[in-house]
């Protein structure tokens, strides 16, 4: 009897183990299978999306007269926190608002809490201002562009090809070459078709000699087809620069956002050593960002002063009363700017844009009606707050010329999808 019982809970004890093993198996590994969504709608508290914060930046949640509450935004910053599962590695983040502000916002997720670098992206955008519309292309006997401003890590331009053959030359380095391979994506698009895609191995490959590569040379020939506007999207860690760019385009144009380096001369003698740089700017801010106290300054923009004198700080100067493009002058430091314009390394002589006023366009996101727009973030390979099985993130709301009390940004619902 004493043996039949000791097997019957033997079995017991084993089932029991299999079930919490498998229940466990299950909560660490379905997620990945099936999506994972959660809402915020101002009314209940969610566990996966935080309030908003902070309250001084807020109007207390309301009602409006259809009976859908919402809360509306007086002040900027305004962040938003969520915890997921940690075996998510990408997500999607919907908002439903208003936006009469009449002003660009937009929503971005912390990535580096020590540098407070976001991932910044578009949300709303009322006036639309250039609406990505690039301008008409002067005759110009010039035919080529060279690029000698070194820019670290991710960057996009577009480029006029007049000729059905692309020639393009990107010459490259790693400056963490012994740690960690850092290779590089490079696309190219006619309108949204990719005509162009190659994965560029790291620098850090031991030569015959066992030295390492220093400068990297990448070219590309490609047919084009036809005359007329291609984009061009480089995307690589902030150890690889960019030392110079060679392309047989009469017009190259940044879009969003570069990130321009240090003198690195200092370190590397093979280096030209850079003091200035100037660039143009059409758009209706440029907003600036250094991480080093040694990169604080004074930037001219038509030889007006602009002070940059914080650090780990977006700082926005107003460009939209400026009818044309503005000449940019700094010092060579580790710089990182935005806009929802174009930056040229070359003067705008040669190709036109339409009046600012002119070419904005206001869509009818000034209605009254609620919108809805939805985001995409990675969640991988960094993530600063991981508690357990959970990781959180923050998200925050930008706004490029905020006026506080204005409560024009209304937001109704917070959704969060991840898979």
């Amino acid at each position: 009897m004493k043996i039949k019982t000791f097997k019957w809970l033997t079995t017991i004890v084993i089932f029991s183990g299999f079930l919490g093993l498998s229940v466990f198996i299950i909560d660490k590994n379905l997620a990945v299978l099936t999506p994972w969504e959660h809402s915020y709608d101002f009314v209940r508290d969610n566990r996966f999306i935080s309030r908003l914060y902070p309250n001084e930046s807020l109007v207390l949640p309301q009602k409006d007269e259809t009976g859908r509450n919402y809360q509306a935004v007086r002040g900027y910053p305004v962040h938003f926190e969520v915890k997921v599962k940690n075996n998510f590695t990408r997500g999607r983040v919907s908002i439903e608002y208003k936006n009469k502000s009449g002003q660009p916002i937009e929503l971005g997720k912390l990535e580096n809490p020590s540098t407070g670098e976001y991932d910044w992206r578009v949300l709303s955008d009322p006036r639309s201002m250039l609406n990505k519309r690039l301008p008409s292309v002067k005759k110009d006997q010039q035919k080529s562009t060279d690029i000698n401003i070194r820019l670290r890590g991710s960057f996009e331009f577009y480029f006029w090809a007049d000729k059905d053959l692309l020639d393009l030359e990107i010459e490259h380095f790693d400056i963490n070459r012994h740690a960690g391979a850092d290779p590089v994506e490079l696309e190219i698009f006619d309108r949204e078709t990719q005509i162009y895609h190659e994965i560029i191995k790291d620098d850090g490959v031991a030569e015959g000699n066992g030295q390492l590569n220093f400068l990297s040379n990448f070219g590309v020939q490609e047919f084009l087809g036809q005359k007329g506007w291609y984009k061009l999207s480089w995307k690589a860690g902030e150890d690889v620069v960019t030392n110079s760019i060679k392309i047989n385009s009469p017009v190259v144009l940044f879009s969003d956002k570069i990130f321009l380096t240090e003198d690195l001369s200092i370190h590397y003698p093979q280096l030209k050593k850079k003091e200035y740089s100037e660039f143009w700017v059409q758009a209706d801010y440029l907003s600036f960002f250094t991480p080093h106290r040694e990169s604080k300054q004074t930037i001219l923009l038509n030889s007006q002063e602009f002070q940059l004198n914080e650090i780990l700080k977006y700082k926005t100067a107003d460009l939209r009363d400026y009818s044309k493009p503005v000449k940019v002058y700094s010092k060579i430091g580790d710089l990182k700017m935005r806009t929802n314009g174009f930056i040229s390394f070359k003067p705008f002589d040669h190709f036109s844009f339409q009046d600012k006023k002119e070419n904005a366009q206001v869509n009818n996101e000034n209605s009254d009606d609620w919108q809805t727009k939805s985001l995409e973030f990675l969640l991988s390979p960094k993530n600063y707050y991981s508690y357990g099985d959970f990781d959180r993130f923050i998200f925050s709301f930008w706004v490029p010329f905020a006026r506080l009390d204005e409560q024009k940004f209304k937001i109704n619902r917070i959704k969060i999808e991840f898979e």
